[in-house]
């Protein structure tokens, strides 16, 4: 009996993570110090199963940027945290970590229609959010495509 609960528990858990798989975008523009042109930097998370864990790919391309992010996705159909696991190795700076493992760069929760954006240690690498202390919540990030 207890057994079949934790298993329904399971089961519960993983198609509630389904509804996250997809893809979500989210752009950057800053002024470059001469205030005559701007940087542009598009990101990507593309949120993915795989052997039944979620996982999360994050792709920054733009200014002097091309990050490549592998994250590991937790929680439920109404938020997530996108946990840093490590670089990939198309990263420009692969083979040093920019974060401890583990730790939550980013949350997405729902709030009926919408996508809240809950910046946490990710913030570190985007410029919109430089020397910022604590959560910050944006719309940032919106889904684009599903899985």
């Amino acid at each position: 009996m207890v057994l079949s609960v934790v298993f329904c528990i399971q089961i519960t858990h993983k198609k509630n993570l389904d509804n996250w798989l997809g893809e979500y975008y989210y752009t950057e523009t800053y002024p470059h110090n001469s205030g005559k042109l701007f940087y542009f930097i598009e990101y990507t998370i593309t949120i993915y199963k795989d052997e039944n864990k979620y996982y999360a790919k994050i792709v920054g391309d733009g200014w002097f940027t091309m990050t490549r992010y592998l994250a590991q996705v937790t929680g439920d159909s109404k938020s997530i945290e996108i946990s840093y696991l490590e670089r990939l190795p198309d990263d420009l700076y692969y083979g040093h970590e920019a974060f401890p493992r583990g730790e939550v760069l980013l949350r997405f929760e729902r709030e009926g229609n919408d996508l809240n954006t809950v910046w946490l240690a990710g913030k570190e690498f985007f410029v919109s959010f430089e020397g910022m202390e604590g959560e910050i919540t944006t719309k940032a990030f919106e889904k684009v495509t599903d899985e």
